[in-house]
């Protein structure tokens, strides 16, 4: 009985034993999978950012081509950050959807972000941050939104902001650049000024300093689109963005900010600067618009190139713009004591290929005498716009050199 007794409790305490370490290797098993590290792949062939040049406030989207690195084309990819912060903290599995990004196709992943809110930082902060030794860009892994052994995390890379380009602008010598330096109406650019190498009443530099500049631009050479003092929503509108020191810069797509046809066939983008104590800024000391783009100029011409106060002049202005609806014209017959006697105006007709008019001066100003110059204003509008004017001094031939 006593030797059957034994035999019973060493069976139990066997048994109980197997059962604890059923349930050990159970927890085992679990712990194991639940601190499996995920697959490893390689990071991104290519990132890029559009716009390529933005304030921390811009709305922007990182793009990430995942070509060669072991990503299959169904996979979900989730963005993990932690510089400037870490948005996701406690929350690395899973992701949440507000971390997903959009497959594009050809192995192009995208995500659309705002700096400022997705990594709840001010401008300031995110620069400092971002400027830190060792840190220099937004460092991350692309990854699942879980993270067990069946799932995948890119190797650590980083995203460069905008700061090197800025600098190497800056450092340039040039007043204006666009990114990218080749676009079409409907892509999202960005057009960087340098301040102090804007021209000021025909000197370099009158525009440095500025805190609060507007770009007043068009298509075709043709200012379209004006900041109006008056008009909070064009000021809105036309307001550029301090990225640094005297460097502004204003995103858009052309088509939208100008209100044409997503395939209008523009020739390039004109504008000068203003600021809001009234200061304009050019491209050189004659005034000049600043111009992107390829140019098919305006030419204005006149027949015959000598003329007397008793002759037909005929003015022409040919390559007009596609969005021109009147050419109007002033002159004002200017005397040798620099006053205007008379004035007449009136528009060109014609067409895109050419504009023109043949005015008779016998009718207008045969009879005006000591006349030195004829002062002729052209000005090109877009519906009730005046897009562009400019005026040339015309010499009159005396009537003393015809006898």
């Amino acid at each position: 009985m006593i030797l059957s007794g034994k035999k019973s409790i060493c069976s139990h305490f066997c048994r109980l034993y197997s059962g604890w370490m059923l349930v050990a290797g159970l927890l085992l098993i679990g712990f194991s999978a639940k601190a499996a590290t995920p697959l490893t792949v390689g990071a991104p062939s290519k990132t890029w950012t559009v716009p390529e040049i933005y304030s921390y406030d811009d709305e922007i989207t990182w793009y990430f081509d995942m070509t060669g690195s072991g990503v299959a084309e169904t996979q979900e990819l989730y963005l993990r950050v932690w510089e400037p912060s870490e948005p996701d903290t406690g929350n690395y599995t899973p992701s949440p959807a507000s971390s997903k990004l959009t497959y594009i196709g050809n192995f192009v992943w995208k995500i659309t972000l705002t700096p400022t809110k997705f990594f709840n930082k001010t401008i300031e902060q995110i620069k400092a941050r971002l400027a830190t030794t060792g840190i220099g860009g937004y460092w991350m892994r692309l990854k699942s939104k879980d993270m067990t052994v069946t799932d995948i995390e890119t190797d650590v890379f980083s995203v460069q902001p905008p700061t090197q380009k800025i600098a190497d602008f800056k450092t340039s010598g040039v007043a204006v650049a666009v990114y990218p330096s080749s676009f079409k109406v409907d892509t999202l650019i960005s057009i960087v000024v340098n301040l102090s190498k804007v021209y000021v009443n025909g000197n370099i530099g009158g525009f440095a300093g500025k805190d609060s500049v507007y770009m007043q631009s068009g298509l075709d050479n043709g200012l379209t689109v004006i900041a109006d003092v008056n008009n909070q929503s064009t000021l809105i509108k036309t307001k550029m963005k301090k990225l640094d020191t005297n460097v502004f810069a204003i995103n858009f797509r052309p088509y939208q900010y100008y209100e044409v046809a997503k395939d209008y066939d523009y020739s390039n983008l004109v504008f000068k600067l203003l600021s809001k104590d009234g200061i304009e800024g050019f491209s050189n000391a004659s005034g000049e618009l600043f111009m992107l783009g390829n140019a098919s100029l305006p030419v204005i011409s006149v027949f015959p190139q000598k003329f007397c106060q008793y002759d037909i002049l005929t003015i022409t202005r040919g390559n007009n713009e596609k969005w021109v609806t009147s050419v109007d014209y002033s002159i004002d017959a200017i005397n040798n004591s620099g006053t205007s006697t008379k004035t007449i105006t009136g528009s060109l007709s014609g067409n895109i290929v050419a504009m023109k008019i043949s005015i008779d001066l016998n009718k207008e100003i045969g009879t005006q005498v000591n006349l030195e110059k004829l002062r002729l204003k052209i000005s090109v509008k877009k519906g009730s716009i005046v897009a562009s004017e400019k005026s040339y001094d015309l010499p009159i031939v005396p009537l003393t050199d015809l006898q």
